[in-house]
């Protein structure tokens, strides 16, 4: 065999273990993304508030699926009136807790007018060789 054929075949064969790392690569970060998604999806955020005697009283819970390590960092729930100005902010840190309770004196426009409230808790989550933070919402419900 040539000295010509011995280097392009080696060429040949240099170039198709390149494209083949890159194929193997990229499909193995599709179903490694699919698979971080779909637990993520599956973690609830919920944020339980009555509203009783001039008080907000709160409990947060964030329930992350098995083999999914969530550290949650801090929650905020904003409390908007109709024009979507902010009337309070409620928020506490976690420090990596999935549960916690608050209660505080509610301010005079929550007691008399139409609101609404939406939540954010910022988390860290880990997966695999995975990390990273995330603000992720909280579903608020009213009692």
């Amino acid at each position: 065999m040539s000295l010509v054929a011995k280097q392009n075949r080696t060429k040949t064969l240099l170039l198709l273990l390149c494209i083949t790392l890159v194929v193997l690569n990229y499909t193995t970060g599709v179903l490694v993304y699919r698979y971080y998604v779909k637990k993520l999806s599956m973690t609830s955020l919920t944020c339980r508030l009555v509203l009783k005697d001039g008080l907000l009283k709160g409990q947060i819970e964030i329930n992350p699926p098995k083999d999914f390590a969530v550290y949650p960092v801090d929650y905020q729930v904003y409390f908007h009136d109709k024009r979507g100005d902010t009337i309070q902010l409620v928020a506490d840190s976690l420090n990596g807790k999935n549960y916690a309770v608050f209660n505080v004196p509610a301010k005079e426009k929550l007691l008399s007018g139409e609101w609404y409230a939406v939540g954010y808790s910022n988390v860290k989550i880990s997966w695999l060789w995975l990390s990273m933070n995330l603000a992720l919402p909280i579903e608020v419900e009213l009692k």
